[in-house]
């Protein structure tokens, strides 16, 4: 199965907060790597606005928001109350988004008043994930949220609310992923405890339940990493239906903020073999992270892909078993198409480092935006020691 990527799926900021001019080209994987506060989860909400503006002004109007078809109003309810200031509407350092060779009219999306719901194309998992969680362990609705909360953090929670309404059970384990992503991120994010729900005063909660154990952990006990985690498990297991490997939702764009968000590398692997199952189905996966785990992926892709290596390589590199289902997940992902983009802090612009070559002149590309630099220091640092430290 070839990419279905489109050379046209190009966005383009210019003079939007911390950013002076951001050009992304996307393929089946895009990923977004440079130091915090460079605009990239900005980035990212630009092109969730691009995709779904119709979607998200009918949802804000349903829940009782208005901002007067002010532009400012609309950006502050979207990307959360303050970051309006991100826009500027005249002169010389004039906002712009462009998607297509298009230019994106923000006052005429402020302006819109929608009487009916249109399709979501795009799917967010935002990286403060966590939120979507009350400390009595279940998910919030979006009008749980102050207004001023990101439009993108309270939708997700909500969409996630009304899916696990539909799918617990308190008389059955959660559903899971399918059976190796499931075996791979239970083993290294929960070890032996196992995910359920139970009703106590009417209200639903998310428990750990042990072998050892006849009570159960609730929900605000769990490790940092496994509240963390646990939105992202159940986006995961929503996108990724069990009972049909090739199944997929009708949104064609997901976007993960930070995937690696609390975990241990081991775990990250896992999520990253997930993610790979969502490139197989057919998903346009767009993350921004800080992990090099995650670009070790995309290195390994390109170097399998170059080489024409056998699917069994990207089985190996995540310990997956070799049957007919797996070998066809490998061989489909290998075919698909990368992309990473570096926002400079310095430059306030983005740079395309897709081919993540060691021996490249830049220093982004070489060092993976900076993302290998400190270990490549700790290994000369260490190798001229060791050297220095031979007896003479």
């Amino acid at each position: 199965m070839g990419s279905m990527a489109k050379a046209t799926d190009r966005l383009v900021l210019e003079n939007v907060g911390p950013i002076s001019t951001a050009t992304v080209y996307f393929k089946d994987l895009t990923v977004l790597v440079g130091p915090q506060a460079t605009g990239k989860s900005l980035f990212l909400q630009f092109l969730k606005l691009v995709l779904d503006h119709r979607s998200i002004i009918s949802t804000l109007l349903d829940h009782g928001l208005d901002w007067n078809s002010d532009t400012f109003g609309f950006l502050d309810l979207y990307l959360g109350r303050g970051m309006s200031g991100v826009w500027s509407a005249k002169g010389a350092s004039k906002s712009w988004v462009r998607w297509q060779d298009q230019e994106q009219h923000i006052d005429a999306m402020a302006a819109a008043r929608q009487s009916g719901r249109d399709r979501e194309h795009c799917f967010f998992v935002p990286a403060q994930r966590v939120l979507a969680f009350s400390s009595q362990g279940w998910l919030r609705p979006f009008s749980d949220f102050r207004a001023g909360d990101p439009y993108v953090v309270r939708a997700f929670s909500d969409h996630l609310r009304v899916q696990s309404e539909k799918i617990f059970d308190t008389r059955k384990r959660i559903w899971h992923l399918d059976r190796d992503a499931s075996a791979l991120l239970q083993d290294s994010v929960f070890g032996r405890f196992e995910i359920g729900v139970q009703t106590s005063s009417g209200q639903k909660e998310l428990v750990l339940r042990s072998p050892r154990s006849r009570r159960p952990l609730p929900f605000m006990v769990w490790s940092a990493g496994q509240r963390e985690f646990i939105p992202l498990w159940l986006a995961l297991i929503w996108l990724l239906p069990a009972s049909n490997p090739l199944q997929k939702q009708r949104q064609n764009w997901i976007i993960i903020e930070e995937p690696e968000m609390g975990l241990h590398p081991k775990a990250i692997t896992a999520v990253l073999f997930a993610l790979l199952e969502l490139l197989d189905r057919g998903y346009r996966v767009c993350l921004s992270t800080h992990s090099t785990h995650v670009l070790d992926l995309v290195w390994a892709l390109q170097v399998f892909r170059k080489t024409q290596a056998p699917a069994e390589a990207l089985l190996d590199l995540f310990g997956v078993q070799h049957r007919p289902d797996t070998r066809r997940l490998a061989c489909n992902v290998m075919d698909k198409e990368s992309s990473v983009y570096y926002f400079d802090a310095t430059s306030r612009e983005t740079r395309d480092i897709s081919s993540l070559d060691p021996n490249d002149t830049n220093d982004e590309v070489n060092s993976w935006g900076g993302m290998t630099q400190f270990t490549t220091q700790i290994g000369e640092i260490i190798a001229r020691q060791v050297a220095d430290d031979r007896p003479k």
